[in-house]
């Protein structure tokens, strides 16, 4: 089992691992920078760098398929959201699909809608994603939606990749600055003992 991560929900190995794999799963996968492709909108050519304004809201009109054979899809961004589930997981709103709020909405997803576990292993879990996203495999290696599907073993040594990769990242935090010198306050000397009365009467009175 996993260790649980204390800090941001959204800087978790764990979810990062997830977000990267589903990105590489549905073709949106940026390989130049490694990381998820935000500005890819269905019909994109992968390796395109995609057509989506990331700076305005889903553009909710449909694109017709480029293979043919289908209604065409407004799915869009790093994990394909269609205009519906966008709406459904920012309560209502259409807000811009900032790699922010692509990513805020993939982690209430998976939490609340799929009811992923991020303390259990992915390889446990790989076929819960089938019913969200039509390139990952159900129990029986096949698309829920009839549409071509990566192999469990594949998604899941990317995953594993990727996991190493973030939990690397975490560790590799840099040198603390050392601390500014406090410095200390001047002590002033007693003055020194001169002989005579008159010093005598001022020390001792």
């Amino acid at each position: 089992m996993a260790t649980r991560f204390a800090g941001d929900k959204l800087s978790r190995p764990e979810f990062l691992a997830v977000r990267d794999t589903i990105s590489f799963a549905e073709g949106t996968w940026d390989e130049e920078n490694n990381r998820p492709g935000y500005s890819y909108r269905y019909g994109d050519s992968p390796g395109s760098g995609g057509s989506l304004d990331i700076t305005a809201p889903h553009p909710i009109e449909a694109r017709p398929s480029p293979w043919g054979g289908s209604k065409g899809s407004n799915a869009s961004g790093a994990y394909q959201y269609l205009d519906s589930t966008w709406s459904e997981m920012h309560d209502g709103q259409n807000l811009v699909m900032s790699p922010a709020n692509q990513d805020r909405a993939l982690h209430r997803t998976l939490t609340e809608r799929i009811g992923y576990n991020f303390d259990q292993p992915f390889s446990e879990q790989v076929h819960s994603l089938a019913g969200t996203w039509a390139s990952f495999p159900n129990a029986q290696g096949k698309s829920q939606y009839n549409q071509p599907v990566k192999d469990a073993g594949m998604l899941t040594n990317h995953y594993q990749q990727r996991l190493d990769f973030h939990r690397s990242q975490l560790t590799q935090s840099p040198a603390p600055t050392p601390a500014a010198p406090i410095p200390q306050p001047s002590v002033q000397q007693p003055p020194k003992f001169q002989s005579g009365r008159g010093a005598g009467r001022a020390a001792f009175r």
